[in-house]
């Protein structure tokens, strides 16, 4: 391992954290997993986005990336979802919209035994499981009509942020993410989480009905061709054959334009985790940092009182 991270810093000219490697070494465990049941059921998914890039042009992981992602068509995601359960472990666990209080985004396989803590939410760590995890994203077609596809797009949005309470906190968000979180808490005014959770899934699976040759991811709304998510191709990703959308070149031409090409040397270096937002660590499980925050919040309280009692006694 330390051969092969000495070649990448060479070939890169950055310099690779040994526990950037670890990170990939978890990551792999847990698209292992997913590989499984998707083999053993006939599932269909799709090396995307960084990790798309990174099977082309670095035939594995990008260095300064350090997670992978996934799409599959909507009907084997749906499948996934109902059987992963049956093979799914710990420490690895299927987060999701009904195993996880306050997160609707897509699927995850956490590994519980990490830590990967978006600071916004390190003040109610709580809320939902923070361990790494594998990003597994739907593709749903889209309508065909543009006003519908607005329309479509609104909903969605209103949707994600109505529900990803863990991500969309007022407190973070700005004037356009406002007025759609307003505008979320009237449309759903009275309905239950569990009714919010009906009504979305409704809105992303009726369009599969349509005769629309488009499809969608549930993240950034880009629109494909449905055709070129028919067939998989499979490339190298380091030890690993993966399977990329058949039409992956144009994919990666949407997504990044000339993607062949290196950023430049001063852009070609690891983000620090915590000042990108993030507390990420291989090591120590999101519990532990848990932990850590209440004994904090618990001491910060304290010597506030200390400070109030010592001023009141003067």
């Amino acid at each position: 391992m330390k051969k092969k991270l000495l070649e990448l810093e060479n070939k890169y000219e950055c310099k690779i954290p040994e526990k950037r490697v670890k990170t990939w070494e978890i990551q792999l465990e847990m698209w292992k997993c997913f590989d499984r049941i998707c083999q053993e059921n006939n599932l269909k998914y799709f090396f995307f986005w960084g990790s798309l890039l990174g099977a082309v042009r670095h035939e594995g992981f990008i260095p300064w990336d350090d997670d992978i992602d996934i799409v599959m068509p909507r009907e084997d995601y749906d499948k996934f979802e109902l059987l992963a359960d049956k093979y799914i472990q710990m420490p690895l666990f299927l987060k999701s919209a009904k195993s996880t209080e306050g997160f609707y985004w897509s699927l995850q396989i956490i590994n519980t035994n990490t830590s990967c803590v978006r600071t916004q939410a390190m003040d109610d760590p709580e809320l939902h499981q923070q361990g790494m995890a594998l990003d597994i994203v739907p593709l749903d077609i889209v309508p065909s009509n543009k006003i519908d596809r607005r329309i479509h797009y609104i909903h969605m949005k209103m949707d994600f942020s109505m529900l990803n309470k863990h991500v969309d906190r007022w407190k973070n968000l700005g004037i356009k993410g406002k007025i759609i979180k307003a505008l979320s808490y009237l449309y759903y005014f009275g309905m239950s989480r569990e009714k919010q959770i009906r009504r979305t899934e409704k809105i992303r699976t009726v369009k599969q009905l349509n005769n629309s040759l488009e499809v969608s991811d549930s993240v950034h709304f880009h629109r494909y061709p449905k055709e070129w998510f028919d067939e998989a191709e499979y490339l190298q990703f380091e030890e690993n054959q993966v399977p990329v959308p058949v039409e992956y070149k144009e994919v990666l031409v949407d997504l990044y334009g000339d993607y062949m090409r290196l950023p430049d040397l001063k852009n070609r270096k690891i983000q620090d985790d915590q000042a990108a937002g993030w507390f990420v660590d291989p090591d120590i499980s999101y519990r532990e940092y848990s932990e850590i925050i209440k004994m904090r919040k618990n001491s910060i309280i304290n010597e506030t009182k200390k400070s109030y009692h010592a001023y009141c006694d003067k």
